[in-house]
C-alpha cells in the first residue's frame, strides 16, 4: 500500500492521493463516476461526505479495498483465509510426512527383526512380518494421498 495513503489523516486526503497517483484529473474521475468536478473537489476537501455507492465505485477504479479507502490501511480480511489455509496445509503436510517417514522406518525395523529371528531360510508370514508389511503399505498410502491432496489447488 502507498505510504502516503497510510499517512493521510482524512478521507479527502486519501481521495486526492489516489487520484494523483493514478494520474487522473478531477474532471476525468468525475466523468468515470458520473458526478461533477465540483463533487470530486468537495470530497477531497472534506466538505461533503462520500456515499457508499461512490466509495465502492472508487475502490473498483483504484483496485483497492474499502478499508484502504476509508481507513487508510490495507485490509487483511480477503488475504487471511488463503494465508491461513496455506499455513494449515503446510502443517498437515509436515506432520503427515513425518508420520510417513516414521512408519517406513518402523516397518523396515520390524521386517529386519522378523527376518533375523527366523531360523529357517523360508519366509514365514508371522505376525511381525505382517505388521511390517501393513506399516509400509500404510506409509506408502499416506504419501500417495498427501501427494494427491496437495497437488490440487
Amino acid at each position: 500500500m502507498n505510504k502516503k495513503l497510510e499517512e493521510a489523516n482524512t478521507l479527502g486526503e486519501r481521495l486526492y492521493i489516489l487520484r494523483e497517483s493514478h494520474q487522473l484529473s478531477q474532471d476525468e474521475l468525475a466523468e468515470k463516476l458520473n458526478v461533477s468536478r465540483q463533487t470530486i473537489s468537495n470530497w477531497e476537501n472534506d466538505k461533503v461526505k462520500l456515499d457508499v455507492v461512490k466509495a465502492t465505485e472508487i475502490c473498483r477504479i483504484y483496485d483497492i479495498s474499502v478499508d484502504e479507502l476509508l481507513l487508510g490501511m490495507a485490509s487483511d480480511i480477503n488475504k487471511s483465509p488463503s494465508k491461513k489455509r496455506s499455513n494449515i496445509k503446510s502443517a498437515i503436510m509436515i506432520v503427515a510426512l513425518v508420520v510417513s517417514f516414521l512408519l517406513i522406518i518402523a516397518g523396515i525395523i520390524c521386517l529386519a527383526t522378523a527376518k533375523s529371528n527366523e531360523a529357517s531360510s523360508t519366509i514365514i508370514m508371522g505376525p511381525s512380518v505382517l505388521w511390517s508389511v501393513a506399516i509400509l503399505i500404510g506409509a506408502i498410502g499416506c504419501s500417495v494421498i498427501l501427494f494427491c491432496f496437495f497437488k490440487k489447488k
